[in-house]
C-alpha cells in the first residue's frame, strides 16, 4: 500500500502488508514497491532516495522485515 506523505507526491511511504511467514523469505524492496514503475524506482535508488526505516538502500533486492517502512523521496 502506498501512503503519500506530502501533497506534492515527492515523498511516499510504502507501508508493509507483506504477510510473510517464518517459512517464507521476507519480501524485497522491489517486491514491496511493485506498484511503482521499475524505471522510476531505479532512478530514485541511483539518487540514494530509498530508505528502510531510515537506513539508505543500495539494492532493490534488499530483504525487508515485516512492519518495516520503506521511504522514497524525490
Amino acid at each position: 500500500m502506498l501512503e503519500p506523505t506530502s501533497r506534492s507526491g515527492a515523498t511516499m511511504n510504502v507501508i508493509g502488508d507483506d504477510k510473510s511467514t517464518p517459512s517464507q523469505p521476507c519480501p524485497t524492496v522491489r517486491e514491496r514497491c511493485s506498484a511503482i514503475p521499475e524505471r522510476w524506482l531505479q532512478n530514485v535508488l541511483e539518487r540514494g532516495l530509498i530508505m528502510i526505516d531510515g537506513i539508505p538502500v543500495t539494492d532493490l533486492d534488499t530483504r525487508t522485515l515485516p512492519g518495516s517502512e520503506i521511504t522514497i523521496g524525490g
